[in-house]
């Protein structure tokens, strides 16, 4: 198995927050996240605004007498259009972790697994930071990950 740590930078913590995230479970507010909840979050006039540009920027490729508005177009993608203006952007830094010749195939292995990559972070077993994780695999390892929550010794 292998791992990578993603250094995260300028985000709320909260938003990783598992004791934050258990408590809204126990409301039952997931109930509330539907398709408008979902379309809510997006910057609606900065939709607009990109709409705008694809139609300009089509028509100054491809109309040649609209071709010298081109650079103009190109400068309001860079200006009007950002979202992250470039002396704001940092590059991510990744660190991919040290891999373990554990089998993802069995729950008890899945979770020494873990346990391993979160010590290479500086976590010990039993003061861990109470985040959530991000992690991937396909319906099997869903499945380890729900049989693993019911082990006693792993938070959920």
């Amino acid at each position: 198995m292998a791992a990578t740590a993603v250094k995260m930078v300028d985000f709320d913590p909260k938003a990783w927050d598992l004791d934050d995230k258990l408590e809204h479970l126990a409301k039952n507010e997931h109930r509330l996240v539907d398709v408008d909840w979902f379309l809510g979050l997006i910057d609606q006039a900065h939709m607009e605004t990109i709409k705008v540009l694809q139609w300009l920027q089509t028509l100054v490729h491809h109309v040649p007498e609209l071709n010298g508005y081109r650079q103009h177009v190109n400068d309001l993608y860079k200006t009007r259009a950002a979202k992250c203006l470039p002396s704001e952007c940092k590059k991510t830094e990744i660190y991919p972790l040290a891999v373990t010749q554990k089998d993802e195939n069995l729950t008890t292995e899945l979770r020494d697994a873990i346990v391993e990559f979160l010590s290479q972070l500086g976590q010990k077993d039993g003061d861990y930071v109470r985040r959530l994780i991000l992690a991937g695999g396909d319906g099997l390892m869903y499945e380890k990950f729900l049989q693993m929550k019911k082990i006693p010794s792993i938070p959920s």
